[in-house]
């Protein structure tokens, strides 16, 4: 009887090592899974600093000054959070616009022209960007180095009739 006693504790304590292995291995598990999902996030998260100093340089360089480039990306972080446009979109039709002569103050209104346009026509990111693109040459025609399709020269006139802006022919 002693035997079986000692049988049977020993079958217990077998099964509880077995459980405990098993909760072990959970336990491992997710460690190593929240481990690694924060590691990538660290990773992001770099990744997206890093991207915005370079955008803070950029912009910077564009308007010839840090501080309105402070200020304009700010704004541009506000319109991003409360519009569907998301900020890369938004920084590359910036940078379009800057290049070609707009200043930081006259962006803004101009990327909510061409949102507003683009969406009631239907149109992603790339064709917002390829707008503003048709925006300063239609503004600059002397600048032309090619002529736009007519679709594109199309969006870009509607753009600027919303602007109050003549389009250049």
């Amino acid at each position: 009887m002693a035997g079986a006693a000692l049988g049977a504790a020993n079958g217990i304590a077998q099964n509880f090592e077995k459980k405990d292995d098993a909760f072990k291995s959970v336990v491992q598990e997710r460690y190593d899974t929240v481990t690694q999902e924060q590691a990538d996030s660290l990773t992001t998260g770099s990744a997206l600093a890093a991207q915005r100093e370079t955008d803070r340089i950029s912009f910077a360089t564009l308007f010839k000054d840090a501080g309105i480039a402070d200020k304009y990306l700010s704004d541009l972080v506000e319109m991003a959070n409360n519009t569907p446009f998301l900020y890369d979109d938004l920084t590359a039709m910036s940078k379009t616009l800057a290049t070609y002569s707009y200043g930081a103050d006259s962006i803004l209104p101009v990327l909510q022209t061409v949102g507003d346009t683009g969406a009631a026509l239907g149109m992603n990111a790339s064709g917002m960007n390829m707008v503003s693109t048709a925006i300063f040459k239609t503004r600059c025609p002397h600048m032309l180095s090619h002529r736009l399709d007519t679709s594109t020269q199309n969006n870009a006139d509607r753009a600027h009739y919303r602007l109050g802006r003549p389009a250049c022919s």
